[in-house]
């Protein structure tokens, strides 16, 4: 599912996106657990469910009865969520940015949390992960890295047995902040065009 310009917008301001990250497309969750594991309040939580329900990126999937209370369940609305493929726009791009941007945010409390958590347990370390490589590769090489990393990745999630612990992985690739200038400067481009735009125009963020 290619996530559209006023999606790819909801999710770049922070705080939604750290709300529609705690969900997934497997297991619904409630607002009140969402705002437990966010330690956020239960009120803020359901003020950017509601955003995202409506632009299309959470469904309601059932419902659990908790006390005398009826819970509503979510779920993403798409097993996986794209960027749309080029070409694209500016703004869209920046907005894919953003939304980058927070997620990394995101993974550095997830993995800060996690290692000192392992401090108590040292057999947690078998859900914790981390390698950084790089290497030169052709265009045509490039493409075949990438789709390697993606197959593996779709592999993975197979992997999924319902019953044990969720962990988060991710696939990363990217040409380092050396090369892009290079390849701008090789091409006559101003490296502005690396820069980020002094001010973007995010939807209304409710923290």
């Amino acid at each position: 599912m290619y996530f559209d310009y006023e999606q790819v917008s909801i999710v770049a301001s922070a705080t939604r996106s750290e709300v529609f990250w705690a969900f997934n497309a497997v297991d619904p969750l409630s607002v009140r657990e969402v705002a437990e594991g966010l330690k956020k309040s239960p009120q803020t939580v359901r003020h950017h469910v509601n955003e995202l329900i409506d632009a299309g990126l959470l469904i309601a999937a059932s419902t659990r009865q908790r006390r005398a209370r009826t819970e509503e369940l979510y779920v993403h609305a798409g097993m996986e969520f794209r960027t749309a493929p080029p070409p694209i726009t500016r703004e869209y791009r920046e907005m894919i940015n953003k939304g980058f941007d927070s997620i990394l945010r995101q993974m550095a409390r997830e993995r800060s949390a996690a290692i000192r958590l392992e401090g108590t347990d040292s057999d947690l370390n078998r859900y914790l992960a981390y390698r950084r490589h790089t290497i030169r590769v052709s265009p045509e090489q490039a493409a075949k890295v990438k789709q390697k990393l993606l197959e593996l990745s779709e592999e993975l999630r197979q992997c999924d047995e319902g019953d044990g612990v969720r962990v988060h992985y991710a696939v990363y690739m990217s040409l380092p902040l050396g090369e892009s200038r290079s390849i701008v400067d090789e091409r006559g481009l101003p490296r502005s065009i690396l820069d980020p735009p002094v001010e973007l125009n995010l939807p209304d963020d409710k923290d």
